[in-house]
């Protein structure tokens, strides 16, 4: 009986086995890059030094955009990294963001046009990527010609911005918009940047956080540890470090 209580006491003493984090999001270097890279992104590297210090594990995957916010909305996933808060107004966001993003336009230099906002784009055909928040002007001219054919192209999977990319290449598109960060760094390591004319809207920035599901119960927990572990991790250095990895500097 008395071993019995020993072993009993012993198994309160074990620490609770912390949840794994399932993170979920398409390919949006240098936020958060193809999973199966040496180089993740700084968004899962600041993640993955969070969550790790606190018993936890990482599993970061690529998949869809608009997939990742229905499946983790479900709780299949714990949380998508690289949202604004118009992706998944419903989710639960810290209040420390990972990130600040501005929209720039890309069009072929050849063709000697010149995009400086969304007044722009009248009469061109305007490649973005399925179930994306770009900005307040961008995402109200979408909805507003979405069922235009000739005026928006709709291009979805984890290698969204590459297609929309190799159909602007190929004249099928007049013009693309990104993250200005994700642009830069995919049409700078594709090596096709001189052939671009990038221009960046002059919208306001928007925050870029990770975002958890509105349906797991520890949601807000995991929240408030980024929020505190964010300010630790800029107070001690190893955010500035984990930037200039890619080339970037503190958002702040």
């Amino acid at each position: 009986m008395r071993s019995l209580l020993i072993v009993f006491l012993s198994l309160l003493a074990l620490p609770a086995i912390a949840e794994p984090i399932s993170v979920r999001a398409d390919i949006w270097c240098p936020y958060n890059c193809a999973a199966a890279d040496k180089k993740t992104g700084y968004g899962i590297e600041v993640l993955k030094t969070i969550f790790e210090s606190a018993g936890h594990t990482v599993d970061y995957q690529n998949l869809n955009w608009a997939e990742s916010i229905e499946r983790t909305r479900k709780n299949e996933f714990v949380a998508i990294i690289g949202a604004a808060k118009n992706d998944a107004p419903d989710f639960v966001f810290p209040a420390e963001p990972i990130g600040l993003s501005s929209i720039s336009y890309a069009t072929m230099k050849d063709k000697n046009i010149s995009i400086s906002s969304v007044a722009d784009l009248q009469d061109m055909k305007l490649g973005v990527i399925e179930a994306y928040s770009y900005n307040t002007s961008i995402d109200n001219y979408i909805a507003k010609h979405s069922a235009n054919l000739k005026r928006i192209s709709f291009s979805s999977g984890d290698d969204a911005l590459d297609k929309n990319i190799q159909d602007l290449l190929a004249y099928k598109l007049d013009v693309i918009c990104e993250d200005t960060n994700v642009l830069y760094y995919r049409v700078n390591k594709a090596g096709i940047a001189k052939k671009l004319q990038i221009s960046r809207d002059p919208d306001k920035l928007s925050e870029i956080f990770v975002a958890f599901s509105p349906t797991n119960p520890k949601a807000k927990e995991y929240a408030a540890l980024i929020d505190k572990r964010i300010a630790d991790l800029r107070s001690s250095g190893k955010l500035k470090s984990i930037l200039q990895k890619y080339g970037l500097s503190d958002w702040k």
